[in-house]
């Protein structure tokens, strides 16, 4: 991280508290204590040295980010004011708002890569495994920001940051169409790892909840120019198409999937009749 080795530590040091919480929220706070011992004096072994790069780079552009706004402003009687003098100037509001989106962009990269590393060793650290930040996973069609790209075929830039943002709406999307149609058991067995008939039938519904969940947080944010990193797509369109793909492939197998279709009673034919005439 970048900073002037002049910056005392109290300008820096009110960031921390909040991006101590920030990244809390996704590696839980039993870990991050860990983290934080094994910074002081050593102890906690080798999974928590390994890990401590990693917090480090993730929470320096926290706090930064955090602070950025404060930092060379002045509050005293005479109201507020900023730092002038011959060899400096305050920089304009252009170049702070690309510090502060290269410090979004650093966050959600070491951020990406402190998920990774725990996910891909979570037996190694059962505070992590054991939180809601690792379990609340497990009701969604994806595991990880790559299961979202890969599997779901959007564009997140593998940020996981866009992953927590748009689990929930993924969630919903799985709750209000795709469980109605499949029942509750088969609902579950396709949050886990499935196979055959059932596989592609999973790939279809996660893809459409997928492009569901971005298509609608695209419009609610079409206002907002601090948004995810979504590459542009036609999520809407992609989002109908997979759902169509989901019901046709749902219909054509469903003997095999133990799925039971009910059809809307047809009334619009000779030999159906509500009422009978009376002679």
């Amino acid at each position: 991280m970048r900073i002037h080795a002049s910056t005392h530590p109290e300008v820096w040091r009110p960031g921390v508290p909040l991006a101590k919480q920030q990244i809390a929220r996704y590696i839980s706070a039993e870990l991050l204590d860990k983290v934080e011992t094994f910074a002081k004096d050593g102890t906690g072994g080798d999974p928590i040295a390994q890990l401590l790069p990693c917090v480090q780079h993730t929470m320096a552009p926290m706090i930064m980010l955090n602070i950025s706004a404060e930092m060379s402003m002045n509050i005293g009687d005479g109201g507020h004011s900023v730092l002038k003098n011959e060899t400096t100037l305050p920089a304009s509001d252009a170049k702070i708002s690309k510090y502060e989106d290269s410090l979004k962009q650093r966050i959600d990269q070491c951020l990406t890569a402190l998920i990774n590393l725990l996910d891909t060793n979570v037996s190694l650290y059962p505070d992590y495994e054991k939180s809601d930040a690792y379990k609340r996973r497990f009701d969604c069609l994806f595991r990880s920001a790559m299961d979202l790209e890969t599997i779901g075929l959007v564009h997140i830039q593998n940020s996981h940051i866009a992953y927590e943002t748009l689990r929930e709406s993924i969630i919903k999307a799985q709750e209000r169409f795709i469980l109605p149609k499949l029942g509750k058991d088969l609902y579950n067995e396709l949050l886990n790892d499935v196979n055959d008939v059932k596989q592609e039938l999973k790939k279809l519904a996660a893809r459409f909840c997928a492009n569901r969940a971005i298509a609608h947080y695209l419009e609610a944010n079409k206002n907002n120019t601090d948004k995810l990193p979504i590459i542009p797509a036609d999520y809407s369109g992609d989002a109908d198409f997979y759902l169509k793909a989901f019901e046709t492939y749902l219909i054509e197998n469903a003997e095999s999937l133990g799925v039971t279709i009910f059809k809307p009673a047809e009334f619009n034919h000779k030999d159906s009749k509500i009422f009978s005439a009376i002679p």
